[in-house]
């Protein structure tokens, strides 16, 4: 039944459980501690009251002075008339002598044929008087009876026979008990509320990491909060590390997962665009052809030769974007050494100087990079042009060229504008721009990073994008052999 409850209330009723049998249990150990120092209270007063009883005994007994002892039996409870004590005298033949109820005890009557309980108290002691105080039990009666010897010069003359109910006791337990519960009554109200606030403030962590693994169903993996708290105990503390670690890998996946869309299809987008490209080429080889045959050697008026110049320059401007869309790295272009990192500062130097942009130059090279360098020129200035043109009035740019032994690393940042999540998904997509001014070379064609990620591609690399509300950054990471592409 508990087991359908939510854990909060699990927690609440565990613990109200828990006190409640604290409480019940605790109660029955204060009472029963109570009876059985009520008990013991009574037989000890019933031993004072019959030695007592017996110093005014004596010398009744040795007088043969019945109706004096009867006088001592009856003012012993003359107080309490409703006492049910019964106090018989016998002699040392336990026969009675007297007794605070004459009409019920009879003198010389045997305490044998009294009546059955003193019948089996008789038998208990073997008809005689024991030598030592003596407690019986009844076990078919609810009366307990004390035999106590009266001596004289050494010599048992007789004996006090004290027989009180069991229970004489019971209304100073009762009273005990009332004393008792009212407080704990008090304490379990109080435990109450103390159990509602404990259970909240211990279900509260794991409340909480249920609600953010509740939100991986709605909403996006990257917008999934996920605190840490060592306040929240060691099991759940443990248990919400386990979350994190596993929102870290759900997002490394999805990452990984759309770079490899992105990549799938730039990659069918490449072959595409070759494809057309060189279809393309063919037939646009044979028309500037013609047109330049026309213009050298054929009989044309000034106004045709103008056409044709400006269908050659039209040509011309479709053999550039063609031209463009094949993007090839040719190894035979050298090594990247300094000079290179030089030519490609002053050139920046120039656009950046126009809009006031700082740039900031970090360059690592220990010696020359066994790589193409004018594949490398056009990928740094590629970057450093779209970080130029997405730069606002007076910001800075930052280039930072490393080599390692297996990699060349170069990292492009501006402070633009930010890109969207959306935008970096198209962003290496030819002719897409994320603003007015386009993302290409400088001239608004969107074709710069598009020619950027081609060879980088070719160069067995990767290239990768960050964008914040403080800075864009570039990463790009080129192998320095075919061995250690993928290490």
């Amino acid at each position: 039944m508990i087991s359908k409850l939510s854990y909060r209330n699990q927690i609440t009723v565990s613990l109200l459980s828990a006190i409640l049998f604290t409480a019940i249990l605790i109660s029955f150990i204060v009472s029963w501690n109570a009876y059985v120092n009520l008990n013991k209270d009574q037989i000890v007063n019933a031993n004072i009251i019959s030695h007592v009883l017996i110093q005014s005994i004596k010398p009744t007994l040795q007088h043969d002075d019945v109706w004096k002892a009867y006088q001592v039996l009856r003012d012993a409870y003359a107080d309490d008339k409703t006492s049910s004590t019964v106090l018989i005298i016998v002699d040392d033949k336990l026969h009675v002598f007297a007794s605070n109820k004459p009409d019920e005890f009879q003198v010389t009557v045997p305490l044998s044929r009294v009546s059955p309980e003193f019948e089996l108290i008789a038998n208990y002691l073997e008809n005689k008087l024991p030598e030592s105080a003596v407690i019986h039990y009844g076990e078919k009666t609810n009366n307990i009876t004390q035999i106590t010897p009266i001596y004289v010069d050494g010599v048992i003359i007789g004996g006090l026979v004290s027989n009180y109910p069991k229970y004489l006791y019971f209304p100073g337990f009762v009273e005990n008990v009332t004393h008792v519960i009212p407080p704990v009554i008090i304490v379990i109200f109080i435990a109450v509320f103390f159990a509602f606030a404990l259970s909240k403030k211990m279900s509260a962590p794991l409340l909480k990491l249920i609600d953010s693994m509740s939100q991986i169903k709605h909403k996006s993996i990257k917008d999934v909060e996920c605190v840490l708290d060592k306040s929240d105990g060691a099991e759940v503390y443990a248990l919400t590390v386990q979350f994190c670690e596993m929102l870290t890998a759900l997002r490394e996946k999805e990452n990984i997962e759309k770079q490899m869309v992105v990549s799938d299809r730039l990659a069918a987008l490449g072959r595409i665009t070759a494809s057309v490209a060189h279809e393309i080429n063919n037939p646009l080889g044979g028309l500037l052809m013609t047109v330049d045959t026309l213009k050298t050697h054929g009989n044309i008026d000034v106004n045709t030769r103008n056409n044709l110049g400006l269908l050659e320059r039209g040509l011309k401007q479709i053999k550039d974007t063609v031209s463009a869309l094949l993007v090839q790295a040719k190894p035979s272009s050298g090594k990247f050494d300094d000079d290179d990192v030089h030519d490609i500062h002053q050139l920046i130097l120039l656009k950046s100087q126009k809009k006031n942009i700082q740039v900031n130059w970090n360059s690592w090279l220990s010696e020359a990079v066994l790589l193409p360098s004018s594949a490398l020129r056009q990928i740094i200035l590629n970057l450093l042009f779209n970080a130029v043109t997405a730069s606002p009035e007076g910001g800075n740019i930052t280039c930072r060229i490393k080599q390692s032994k297996r990699h060349l690393k170069i990292r492009v940042e501006n402070n633009g504008d930010v890109i969207t999540e959306e935008e970096l998904q198209y962003l290496f997509e030819p002719y897409y721009t994320t603003g007015s001014e386009g993302t290409g070379t400088g001239t608004g064609t969107g074709l710069g990073l598009w020619v950027t990620y081609q060879i980088v591609e070719q160069l067995n690399g990767t290239i990768k994008v960050e964008s914040s509300d403080l800075v864009t950054r570039f990463f790009v990471k080129i192998p320095l052999n075919r061995e250690t592409e993928n290490e």
